[in-house]
């Protein structure tokens, strides 16, 4: 079954779906699937959580992502960040610093990864986020840590009815390894309740951040394989 992915679509100028999967894998009937969604328009699938054989790879069956979730349940009583470098960037303007750590939190997207998008795509993806992380569309709040009046670090994240899903986490590149990512993340997590169910997203390729994450007390629990399937040879 091919399902019409709307907000891609929009956003990317080509017809993109979600292929949905069940059950074991027929190489043979998925190719056929494709084809179908080809002559209906389709130059994109996304096939989420199979696995196809590495030996039908190629450059239409792309493994754009290994999806990584992590969780953690926060285990400090609530405080105010004291921190104050840490600060509340929602409802703030659009900085060139701000946009800067939003692209440097996808650098390891399938949305960059993937060489058949044009890179003003992914920059324009990630600019919409971070525009409706700060107008507080798709996130609660953004927080940044802020040095001489400049963000050099941030965490977007929202409330969901059962966990706090981050979104956005980057460091400017030029203030690495001085522990500012630490030092924003404990802010943040020293803001919610004890039990709290903490969630993040990343990706397996990005060492970086996962051993960000685990030296912060997350820990896997889940992966997931994120198959970009092109329809056609050329790129578009």
């Amino acid at each position: 079954m091919i399902q019409l992915a709307k907000w891609d679509t929009d956003h990317f100028g080509f017809k993109v779906g979600h292929l949905l999967w069940q059950g074991e894998v027929d190489m043979t009937r998925m190719k056929e699937m494709v084809s179908e969604a080809q002559k209906k328009g389709y130059q994109l699938l996304y096939l989420k959580g199979v696995t196809l054989p590495k030996e039908e790879l190629d450059e239409r069956f792309f493994l754009a992502d290994r999806r990584a979730m992590y969780e953690l349940k926060t285990t400090r009583m609530k405080t105010a960040p004291d921190d104050t470098h840490v600060k509340s960037m929602l409802h703030h303007e659009l900085t060139k610093e701000l946009l800067e750590l939003a692209w440097e939190s996808g650098v390891y997207s399938r949305y960059n990864k993937d060489e058949r998008f044009p890179k003003e795509a992914f920059r324009l993806l990630y600019r919409i986020w971070m525009e409706n992380s700060l107008n507080g569309t798709m996130a609660t709040d953004v927080l940044a840590y802020v040095e001489n009046g400049v963000p050099v670090g941030i965490i977007t994240y929202r409330m969901d009815e059962d966990a706090v899903v981050i979104g956005l986490v980057a460091v400017n590149g030029k203030m690495a390894n001085r522990g500012i990512g630490t030092r924003l993340m404990q802010a943040f997590l020293s803001s919610f309740d004890k039990g709290t169910c903490v969630r993040v997203a990343t990706q397996m390729d990005n060492l970086g951040a996962c051993h960000f994450y685990e030296k912060n007390g997350f820990v896997l629990k889940e992966e997931t394989p994120i198959y970009h399937i092109w329809t056609t040879k050329e790129a578009k």
